[in-house]
């Protein structure tokens, strides 16, 4: 996730201030990579993971994994690193069966 980083814990969550209204910041993980959370102006704390797909633009698209405290840490950690594995083993399978392009004849 770009922007600031952190290594998680159950205390760093608990501990989140509410953004200012209308807002919401974001503060990724240094343990698994594309792995955050996002706070809203409600103080509502949302596991997210940001990747980037072909042809999705320059910009990450970010998927919801769950939210604080209905979903632990550790919960949301391992779907992050399972959506991780899977999206790796998904790319490649697209790319093995992709037409070659101009650059590669």
């Amino acid at each position: 996730m770009p922007g600031k980083k952190k290594t998680l814990t159950d205390l760093t969550l608990k501990a989140f201030k509410p953004a200012p209204k209308g807002q919401r910041y974001e503060l990724g993980d240094k343990d698994v990579k594309g792995f955050g959370v996002r706070v809203n102006d409600r103080g509502e704390v949302t596991f997210v993971l940001a990747a980037r797909y072909p042809d999705g633009g320059k910009h990450p698209t970010r998927a919801t994994l769950g939210h604080y405290p209905n979903m632990t840490l550790a919960q949301a950690r391992q779907k992050a690193l399972t959506f991780g594995v899977l999206g790796e083993r998904y790319l490649k399978s697209v790319v093995a069966k992709a037409p070659p392009c101009r650059a590669d004849l």
